[in-house]
Order: C-alpha cells, then structure tokens, then sequence
C-alpha cells in the first residue's frame, strides 16, 4: 500500500473547498486554495449525433457554453468549469470533436471582446482560423492596435509565434496578448509576446493599464 496516512486525519478538518494542498491549472484556477467554482457538466438532448447534422450539434453545444458564461459573468463569478460529455460518436468521429473545440474557442474569444468592449474598448472581431493577411489588413486599417491572439488546443498554439514575429516585423512597438487554455506565461515569453492572461478579465486590466 503506497499512502498509508490520511492528508486529513480528523472529520472535523475536513472544510469544503480547502485542501492540504491545493492544485493550480494552467488557466490559473486553484482547486483546493478556498474559492469554490461552479462546474457545468453538460451533454445533448435526445438527438441524432452525426456529421449530417453537426450544424444543429454546435449550435445546441454553443447555446448552453455562452448561457453559461454570460450567467456566471452576470454573477461576477471568479472562475467558470464547462465540462462536456464526449459522446461514442465523437470517438468514431472525431471530426465532430474537433469541430464542438472550435466552438469552444470561439465563445472564449466572444467572452473576452465582450468583457473588453464592456471596459470601453473597441474591439475588431477577425473571428476564428485567421491567416497574417486578415490580421495585417486589419492592423492597416486600425493603426496602433493590440493584437490579441488565443488558442484551445496544443496543435494550433504553435502557430502563435509565426504570427507575433510577423505582427512585430511590422512594428516592433506593437503590443501582442495572448490567451487560451493550453497557454502559459512561459509560452508567451517564449514567443515574444506582451502579455499573457489566464482570464478575460486580465486581459482587460493589462488593456487599462496600457492607457493610465
């Protein structure tokens, strides 16, 4: 037997949402640390789950995700776990899966323009998959800009660096932040980017910060 002593030894240390040591994410929540974050797991409907109908299936995965987050942002809630059920058919199609992540990622980067735009900030949506060309033609035309950049999975991350290089041969006084769950703060550094945020609401305080 590998643990032969319990971490609480006494019911009456045992205190919802503390722990003897707490863990941190990558996103910056701490599981443990005092602060309890509500969690949503959540699946479909009775519904044919299929690449036939995946435009029905994403708009069924974003309703619920965004009436969450616009929820949990109305509560002012320090941290929000969404949780969804992967389904048999995701892993026989896999394409599915990749396709609900997109949408995932795109109703971040929605919580984030809305959270900046709340803070008065205008906010140029180039939507999501975006090549230098959209990115460059819209610096063009937004001279001064920041450039936010955010990504949800490892295998699209990598891209980041190209992006910020490109943006900084441009103008090397021009800011990049950057975001999203699989980023770091040493990743950021790592590519040369300004700032790095595990939350919307960071992003809106470098932002501010910039300008005061």
């Amino acid at each position: 037997m590998k643990y032969k002593t319990l971490a609480i030894r006494h019911p009456n240390d045992l205190v919802f949402g503390y722990a003897p040591n707490p863990v941190k994410t990558k996103r910056g929540l701490e599981f443990g640390a005092g602060t309890v974050y509500p969690e949503l797991n959540f699946t479909l409907p009775p519904m044919q789950v299929s690449k036939a109908n995946l435009p029905l299936l994403l708009e069924q995965y974003k309703g619920i995700a965004n009436d969450a987050l616009t929820r949990a942002r109305e509560l002012h809630t320090q941290g929000l776990v969404l949780e969804f059920e992967a389904l048999l058919e995701m892993t026989m199609n896999p394409e599915i899966g990749v396709e609900i992540i997109k949408v995932m990622n795109d109703i971040g980067k929605n919580l984030v323009a809305m959270m900046v735009e709340g803070a008065g900030w205008k906010v140029v949506d180039l939507g999501v998959d975006v090549g230098f060309d959209k990115i460059k033609a819209a610096l063009d035309e937004n001279p001064g800009s920041i450039v936010g950049l955010s990504a949800l999975l490892t295998t699209t991350m990598v891209n980041m660096k190209g992006i910020v290089d490109q943006v900084k041969a441009i103008d090397n006084n021009s800011k990049v932040m950057v975001g999203g769950a699989p980023l770091t703060q040493d990743y950021c550094n790592e590519i040369g980017a300004d700032f790095y945020s595990p939350d919307p609401q960071g992003a809106v305080d470098y932002l501010n910060k910039i300008v005061s």
